[in-house]
């Protein structure tokens, strides 16, 4: 489940009773999927990379795609999204997002540790799954329509939204 506290972007509701069954939430028009995410080789920590560009006085620093995972245990990075690459816009060869702009940097928890548990979200309209031009595919889990990452620290033991990406 994602805390109260965590208000995640898109469409549905920011909470869901279960974070791991697909499940339709909050009107009749999208569904959220939640994940927990772990390394190949067991490890459920990890540090975040990403992009960090000022956005100006409304939405001030952002993280920007590509994001990637660094496992804390065997130290493997690996590519968890990419706007370029992923969602309902990529798979139908748009590729207008922001990304890659500003200073890679490590995504840090305020309380400034950068060790993290993580969990990510993709929300999809329903009205995708009754197109025949999407259903017929095979790659209908691609076309999501917002993806939410998520961390717990380690240290402090808080949720907190790392990045949050329109894909459609």
């Amino acid at each position: 489940m994602v805390p109260a506290d965590i208000l995640l972007d898109g469409h549905a509701s920011p909470n869901s009773p279960s974070p791991e069954i697909e499940m339709q939430i909050e009107g009749a028009d999208h569904i959220r999927v939640f994940f927990d995410l772990d390394c190949a080789c067991g490890g459920k920590t990890f540090s975040v990379h990403g992009f960090k560009w000022q956005a100006g006085a409304r939405y001030g620093t952002l993280f920007l795609s590509p994001l990637y995972l660094e496992c804390r245990s065997c130290g493997r990075i690996d590519l968890v999204f990419d706007s370029d690459i992923h969602g309902s816009d990529a798979e139908q060869g748009v590729t207008s997002h922001r990304r890659a702009e500003g200073q890679r940097d490590t995504i840090k928890c305020s309380c400034q540790s950068a060790t993290l548990q993580i969990r990510n979200s993709f929300e999809y309209s329903d009205d995708l799954f009754n197109h025949s031009c999407f259903t017929q595919m095979g790659r209908e889990q691609d076309l999501f329509s917002w993806f939410d990452l998520i961390g717990l620290c380690e240290r402090c033991n808080k949720w907190f939204s790392i990045a949050s990406f329109e894909c459609s």
